[in-house]
């Protein structure tokens, strides 16, 4: 007697699908798909950022195979040379997957069906390859990447990244203070995440009539490299620094109108802390995020408050209510300020960098947040004004023709900085 067994799709399911038909001698029918897989969700379906592009298709097919796109356009995908779109079986195949950075702003999806030659309408499987529409900074996959940043207050940063768009190299200068960081990225054969190495070359600044000079300092952080569905942004961390960590000690030498009199042994730390009110995956009241950028003696920190219901998902917008900016001096007195804040609707994703970090200067400006390092401290939309007492702080930015901010003028006190953004 003759059996049949086979598994037949209408979405993308489980790894194994098989058919099979017995008599005298099994025959068996269809594919087992291995890779992309995801393993929250069990389905044959991959998540990657906007600015991720490879991936790849492993299987075994039972007999002769057809590959075919089940999606309108999947030309931003390209699986083995481009015209692989058959093969032969019995046999494990494993094939590269390439995809073009997505630039349209909104997430993507390309759907594929692979077909077993001998039953074609039973024994078939089907996966898929998806793109958020964010890079892991959190900026849109279509933000120009700024290259330069000059202030008419003398301060500068200059920026430089992969073909990726990761930043390899940041360095910010305004009168005495000097702060050069360049990065690295790879994946340690020991571990399954990937790792980001920052080197500091540079960090000197002044307080009152003393300069301090920072060297040398290396860290490194782990993070997981591409996004993943059905869990919180905040429990798989999708910005690349989760935890920043001093590999070596470092120098701070202290210099007085010219003349050095100490050095002592310090480090660098930059980290996400968290203080929640409650756990589930949709914040629903008052939550505060803190980030940190300590440097010896001295850190900046800022808390961030969201008092509104947030899903922090990969490409959801995210706004807060207020922030707390502390500031710790070389000599030891802390500066804490609570900013009540207003959002325009200039969108900050549309900008490469975390624009919004420029309010408070660049001598405190936290250059893992604005690289984007840490993803939940990057507002969706610039700040247009930041409060506290009966003072503020505003914002005025004017966009170039694609959104992405062209110049950006912060006031404070009677202090005006106008920005100007490079490409």
């Amino acid at each position: 007697m003759k059996t049949l067994k086979y598994l037949l799709l209408t979405s993308v399911v489980a790894t194994t699908l098989v058919a099979c038909i017995g008599d005298a001698e099994n025959e068996q029918y269809g594919f087992e798909v291995y890779q992309p897989y995801d393993e929250v969700l069990g389905y044959n379906e991959s998540y990657h950022y906007a600015n991720q592009t490879t991936d790849t298709l492993s299987f075994l097919a039972y007999n002769n195979w057809t590959l075919s796109a089940r999606s309108t356009d999947a030309s931003w995908v390209t699986i083995g040379d481009g015209n692989t779109t058959s093969g032969k079986g019995p046999a494990y195949w494993t094939l590269n997957v390439t995809f073009e950075k997505n630039n349209t702003g909104a997430s993507r999806e390309a759907y594929f069906r692979l077909k077993d030659q001998t039953k074609p309408n039973e024994a078939y499987a089907e996966f898929a390859f998806c793109q958020t529409a964010t890079r892991i900074d959190g900026s849109l996959g279509s933000a120009p990447l700024v290259k330069k940043i000059t202030g008419d207050d003398g301060s500068t940063i200059a920026i430089s990244y992969d073909d990726t768009d990761r930043p390899t190299s940041i360095s910010m200068k305004k009168d005495e203070f000097t702060r050069d960081i360049a990065f690295t990225y790879d994946r340690p054969s020991s571990s399954s995440y990937d790792r980001a190495v920052a080197t500091t070359n540079a960090y000197t600044f002044a307080y009152g009539d003393t300069t301090y000079t920072m060297l040398p300092m290396t860290a490194e952080g782990y993070y997981m490299a591409s996004p993943k569905t059905g869990v919180n942004i905040s429990t798989y961390l999708p910005y690349l620094f989760s935890g920043l960590t001093s590999t070596e000690s470092a120098s701070l030498t202290k210099t007085v109108k010219g003349e050095t009199f100490n050095s002592t042994a310090t480090a660098q730390a930059a980290y996400q802390g968290y203080s929640y009110q409650d756990s589930y995956l949709t914040v629903d009241f008052e939550t505060a995020f803190a980030f940190f950028d300590e440097c010896g003696p001295v850190y900046n920190r800022q808390q961030v408050f969201v008092n509104k219901k947030h899903t922090f998902g990969v490409d959801n917008l995210i706004e807060a209510d207020s922030i707390i900016f502390d500031h710790r001096l070389p000599n030891g007195k802390t500066q804490s300020t609570n900013y009540r804040l207003t959002f325009g609707s200039n969108d900050n994703r549309a900008t490469s960098i975390d624009a919004n970090q420029l309010i408070f200067g660049i001598e405190q400006c936290n250059p893992y947040a604005l690289l984007g390092f840490f993803r939940l401290a990057r507002f969706s939309n610039i700040i247009t004004e930041a409060a506290y007492g009966n003072k503020s702080i505003s914002i005025k930015t004017e966009l170039n023709s694609d959104k992405s901010i062209n110049t950006l003028t912060v006031s404070n006190n009677g202090t005006v900085v106008k920005y100007s953004f490079a490409y």
